[in-house]
Formats: C-alpha cells, structure tokens, sequence
C-alpha cells in the first residue's frame, strides 16, 4: 500500500461528524488500494471487501460517500473516486516568509491498516498524540506561542476532558483511547495531578471556597491516616509521545516543492548561458 499525507487540518474538521470522519478513513483507503483512487462497480459487496466492514455499515457508507465532498460519484459509470487531499493555498515559508508554496501539516499515514474501524481509530488517536506533542500543538492550534492551547505551560497536566474536545468525543471515549495509546507503548501517563486546598473539609468551607472559584470542581476524600475529609481540585495527568516513529509522522509537505527547485535551477542555469565568454578578467 502507498503512503498517504493527510492534512491535519482536514483530520481535525471531519472529526467535528463521525460519519465524515469515516468517509475520511474510507478515502484513506482507496488511495493506499488503487493508484487511481477509483473505486469501480459500487456495491455492497465490494465495499465489504475493500473497506472490510458489515452489510449494513456498507449501505450507509454508500449514501455517506456519495454526498461528502471527499468523493466524486460517477452515476453514468457506478464509479466513486476520492479526490486529492492537497491543498490549494498558497502559504509563505522559509525565513521571513520569503517562498510562496502550496503546503499542509500532515500525517504521513503508513501503517498497516485497511479497515474501516483501524483508520478511524488511527486518525483519532493523530489528533491526540498533536494535543500530547508539544510542539506539534502550535499546528494543531493555530498558536505560535511555547504555551497550551489554553495559555498554560505545554508541560502542565492535561485534563481528559480537552482530550475528547481535540478529538470530538465523550470524555469517556478519550479515556479508552488514552489508555489504549499507553497500552501500545505509543504514549506514557502520569498519575493524576491534585492539589489540596482544604486540608479540613466541611460544607461551609466547601460552598464558600467555590464561590470564590467558580468554575472549579472540588474531589472531596477522606484522609485515613488524618480521620477526616480532605478537598482537592484535579488538573489532569502529564502526557508524553514515547513512539518514535509517531513523532517522525507529522510533516510539513510543500506540494510544489519540485517545481519551485526546478524554476531556480532552470534560472540559475540560464544565468551561467548568459554570461559573457572569458573568466576572472581574462580571454579564452
């Protein structure tokens, strides 16, 4: 199978729909299948064969990709071809913005995975490993700054719940995700991160500290070795990529970087034609 670049940008926005998403992860998988990204004779059963899912998953996968955007639906030829996943916007890189360029931040998706379910899941878990990456959160983001997307420091614990925000799900979801990422050696965890800011816990105490802290949510527990209740607020645990290769996979790629070498060289070259016929001041 081919290696594909996937946007970032366009993992993010069709996580915002579950059923977009797929039509992303079954976009994926056409292009890595066939070098003409077409997929000719659609059906149910040869969408159970290419994207390895149920009949029913099937029937509506076929309505689905039919009226996303990703995908170009031939009704004369009962053909569905999914389109480049390029962009076309002209950004500035290089020092100072010098070089004009159609580019994206992408994920360079190799891995073995052909069905429907794994993709989905591996485009999930991109979007949370760039929430863990330091310094790939600035792309995700939109943030040229050495803080959180919430102006707290990159290394500050990380609470779940902006875990299943980056990737459009429950906070129940992001959990399994997490712990299914820690699992396969792709990230590591920390424990929970507390604070105690009421040693001795009463109600009164209790009420009046939130008032002062609106917003806050208060993790009341009981002290065994003190014989009383303790309140504490939660800031997350401390998250960090431990797989290589999944840091290598996020990537700036300039589309039209060959053709901009080509056009330098090609001057270049036509400098060294034009110049005159002798050298360091002396004839041939």
């Amino acid at each position: 199978m081919r290696k594909i670049n996937v946007p970032i940008e366009l993992i993010r926005r069709c996580s915002k729909d579950k059923r977009q998403l797929q039509c992303l992860a079954l976009a994926i998988i056409l292009k890595r299948t066939y070098t003409n990204s077409t997929l000719y004779d659609v059906n149910t059963r040869n969408f159970r064969r290419v994207f390895h899912i149920s009949y029913a998953t099937a029937l509506k996968m076929i309505d689905a990709c039919k009226e996303s955007d990703l995908f170009v639906y031939n009704e004369k030829r009962n053909c569905l071809f999914a389109k480049s996943f390029k962009s076309t916007e002209v950004k500035r890189f290089g020092k100072r913005g010098k070089f004009l360029a159609k580019a994206d931040y992408c994920k360079k998706i190799t891995e073995c995975a052909d069905s429907l379910r794994d993709v989905t899941r591996l485009l999930r878990e991109t979007l949370l490993a760039l929430v863990v990456e330091a310094k790939q959160r600035e792309s995700l983001f939109g943030h040229a700054k050495k803080t959180d997307c919430d102006g707290t420091n990159a290394k500050a614990p990380i609470p779940l719940q902006k875990f299943a925000k980056s990737i459009n799900m429950s906070k129940s979801s992001a959990g399994r995700y997490i712990n299914r990422m820690a699992k396969d050696g792709k990230v590591s965890k920390s424990d929970i991160v507390a604070e105690c800011v009421l040693p001795y816990y009463t109600v009164e105490k209790a009420a009046e500290w939130m008032k002062a802290h609106p917003g806050q949510v208060l993790q009341v527990w009981y002290s065994e070795k003190h014989h009383q209740y303790t309140a504490w607020i939660t800031y997350g645990r401390k998250y960090s990529v431990t797989d290589g290769e999944l840091s290598n996979s996020y990537q700036h790629v300039i589309y039209n970087h060959r053709k901009r070498i080509h056009t330098i060289n090609k001057k270049k070259n036509a400098d060294e034609d034009s110049r005159p016929d002798f050298f360091y001041g002396g004839h041939k």
